[in-house]
């Protein structure tokens, strides 16, 4: 390969991964509190559940099956709007960019709660925040 070819090729993969640096995105992240026993069972559902998602919207869907199945209070999600992807930390933003938009990553977390992120496509237009509801799930935007 000509040195020429070699050099411009490396520079045009430089500049597709600096472009995803500035790259703005909104996100749809689900959270599962891990309960006291059962907590593999709980991961499993929630795994099998956000596997089905193929949108955001479909996401917010999807957490009334993941309400039924796993019959755990602890159930949120939260839409981002405007996220940078230089800000989340490297392994998430790998994982949102290697699936295309509107799937959810596997599940992470751990200590505290299990979660996915979602992101959204650019047509998303987040819920309007509402307040949480007796059965422990909560809505935030921002």
């Amino acid at each position: 390969m000509p040195v020429g070819t070699s050099f411009i090729m490396t520079v045009m993969a430089l500049a597709a991964q600096g472009s995803h640096e500035s790259e703005r995105m909104t996100l749809l992240q689900i959270s599962l509190a891990i309960p006291e026993t059962g907590a593999a069972e709980y991961e499993k559902a929630m795994e099998e559940e956000t596997a089905k998602i193929t949108s955001c919207a479909d996401g917010l869907k999807f957490i009334d099956g993941l309400k039924a199945r796993v019959r755990h209070g602890s159930l949120s999600f939260t839409v981002k709007t405007d996220v940078a992807i230089a800000t989340l930390p490297v392994p998430l933003s790998r994982a949102l960019l290697a699936r295309p938009i509107g799937k959810a990553t596997p599940v992470f977390g751990g200590g505290e709660a299990f979660r996915v992120l979602v992101r959204c496509e650019p047509t998303f237009v987040a819920p309007r925040p509402a307040p949480s509801s007796r059965d422990g799930s909560a809505v935030a935007t921002s």
